[in-house]
């Protein structure tokens, strides 16, 4: 399937694999540093501005929270370096961090807390770190997101900032510490501001979809997809004609896949995206079948060049078990009355998945069957980092992985 010029493909990796090709540009290589961050999962990562490197801090480098990390690495140069600063965030895993004009910003996840049952708790906390001088700083925000883990935190410059959604309260997971809410975070103003989840006074528009996803962990969102939509996105006969069509005002900045609100039950397989609707927000669930499998803590990256789409790969699909498969989804417009008599186009399909390769995985051509680890944009494509190997079947510890690897696109 070729994207339309107007329109950014998203590629799917399902435990990251063999090496894939889209357009006869893009295949997973491995980076061959020198030195490297230990062997770790759910870190926080970004790519920072000015094509300055990218940034790493933290992770878990196993199930305790003994080895939670609050260490801070610089990609650059094809190398990485420790940066060691005076002052560091407290050690933990699962934070979420964007890059800013000054370095990056970093928020939430899990730390150590004697008093808990657990020993572990959410937190809170937004820090910032300052490129020059190598210094953490904590910020003093008016408001902010609840403490949570397994979010997800993704620049977006069309935002302003960052996009924050979802995540969990706590260690232990139900439908009663899983989140819903869409915070941006300004990096202009240094503070948080929530986006209402009302949906826009739409007839057509609520008998399509919710407002927003709704609760979830353990997903991804990537944005700066700039997926130029048509405003009509749906359209219904049937209805008067002042109602009849439903209109954002795009384009499209981000896309949202999968998640979980419990380890042990079924997984979210739907694909949202966030229209930026003249600087109000709103989520509009895709409606797309087939579709990838259900995953959580899987990674996904935009392209430096959003029309060679954005890699989301791994994830685990069953407590501990990977897949293997890779799809590829384009925006692709359908008005309502073309699509609602056909199998699989549901009204509000306005894009396609489609797979594009299966079958047994090679760990010496891409990331294999992982899960926790971290993916972003970086000026040559994708740069994937650690994250913990997973089995094709049964119920044991994954092995965590330091290994850096890029795709090209």
């Amino acid at each position: 399937m070729k994207a339309p010029a107007s329109a950014a493909a998203i590629l799917c990796f399902s435990a990251a694999a063999a090496t894939a090709e889209l357009g006869g540009s893009s295949s997973w290589e491995r980076v061959p540093t020198k030195q490297a961050p230990s062997a770790r999962t759910s870190s926080a990562m970004c790519t920072l501005n000015d094509d300055r490197g990218i940034l790493l801090f933290g992770g878990s480098s196993g199930e305790s929270s003994s080895a939670f990390k609050n260490d801070t690495w610089l990609l650059a140069e094809g190398d990485w370096q420790e940066l060691v600063t005076a002052v560091a965030p407290q050690t933990r895993s699962n934070p979420g961090m964007i890059p800013c004009k000054s370095g990056a910003v970093l928020f939430g996840g899990f730390v150590v807390d004697t008093e808990s049952q657990w020993g572990i708790k959410t937190i809170d906390d937004t820090w910032v770190f300052e490129m020059e001088g190598a210094t953490w700083r904590q910020l003093a925000v008016t408001a902010h997101p609840s403490a949570r883990a397994y979010f997800s935190f993704t620049p977006s410059a069309a935002l302003g900032g960052g996009l924050l959604f979802g995540g969990r309260t706590a260690l232990w997971t139900n439908a009663q510490t899983a989140l819903e809410d869409t915070w941006i975070f300004s990096e202009e103003q240094e503070d948080w501001l929530e986006v209402a989840s009302a949906a826009p006074a739409t007839t057509v528009l609520q008998s399509l979809s919710q407002a927003a996803p709704s609760k979830r962990w353990g997903h991804v969102v990537t944005c700066g997809l700039n997926a130029s939509v048509p405003d009509v996105v749906a359209m219904d006969p049937s209805l008067p004609t002042a109602e009849q069509q439903v209109t954002f005002v795009g384009p499209a900045d981000c896309m949202l896949f999968g998640g979980a609100v419990t380890a042990d039950e079924d997984y979210f397989a739907d694909t949202w995206l966030l229209y930026l609707n003249g600087g109000k927000p709103v989520w509009k669930q895709q409606n797309n079948w087939p579709a990838p499998r259900g995953r959580w803590c899987h990674a996904a990256a935009t392209c430096a060049d959003p029309a060679n789409g954005a890699l989301m790969l791994g994830g685990s699909i069953d407590y501990r078990v990977s897949d293997t498969g890779t799809w590829i989804w384009t925006p692709t417009p359908i008005p309502f009355e073309k699509n609602t008599d056909e199998p699989g186009h549901p009204p509000g399909h306005t894009g396609e998945w489609e797979l594009v390769n299966s079958g047994p995985t090679v760990a010496a051509n891409g990331p294999n069957r992982t899960s926790g680890h971290m993916a972003v944009s970086d000026k040559d494509g994708v740069i994937v980092f650690g994250g913990a190997t997973m089995s094709t079947g049964g119920n044991h510890p994954g092995v965590e992985t330091n290994a850096t690897w890029r795709w090209r696109c």
